[in-house]
This record gives C-alpha cells, structure tokens and sequence, in this order.
C-alpha cells in the first residue's frame, strides 16, 4: 500500500512540477510576443518619422534651389550691388563674397 501512495505523491509533485514549468514557459512567451510588438510599433513610428524627414528634406532642397537659382541671383546682384552678372562670366579666381547683411 506504501508503494501506491509514494507513486501517488510522486506523481502530484510531476505535475505540479510540469504546470510550473508550461506556466514559466507561457509567461516567457508571452512577454516575447508583447516584446515583439512593442518592436514593430517602433519600427513603424521611426519609419513615419523618417518618411516625414526625408519629405522636409525635399521641400528644403527644393527651396536651395529656387534661392540659388541663375536668374534670382542675377537680378539681386544687378538691384543691391548694382553688378552686372553675365552667364559664363564666373570664375574660380574672381569670387565676390557679399555679406548678408548687404542683401537687406
């Protein structure tokens, strides 16, 4: 009879044993998927992020190059410094530096 109820215990301690280690098991799981998502719901806000950035970079780039543009530069240098600017007329050797506070 000894017998039967030291199989019996053993038995209950197995699987209380086994559920501690499905319940571990679940939990660690669990927290990976939560883990997981977290990840994916930063990957896209860094994504929208980046999409945003790249767009301002566009619209500044856009904006260099109507300020840089031949004819606006022309036209200011021929009203405020009074310089006649001729296509070709530039070289690496005669620069004009002008201060921006001469602009305004």
């Amino acid at each position: 009879m000894k017998s039967n109820q030291a199989k019996r215990k053993l038995s209950l301690f197995n699987t209380l044993i086994a559920f501690a280690v499905i319940s571990i098991l679940l939990v660690l799981y669990i927290n990976n998927i939560i883990y997981v998502n977290n990840l994916a719901v930063k990957n896209i806000e860094l994504k929208e992020e980046i999409k945003k950035t790249s767009q301002a970079n566009d619209i500044l780039r856009t904006e260099i190059e109507r300020l840089s543009s031949f004819d606006r530069v022309k036209s200011i240098s021929n009203e405020k410094l009074n310089l006649d600017v001729r296509e070709g007329s530039y070289t690496e050797k005669n620069k004009i530096i002008v201060n921006k506070s001469e602009l305004y």
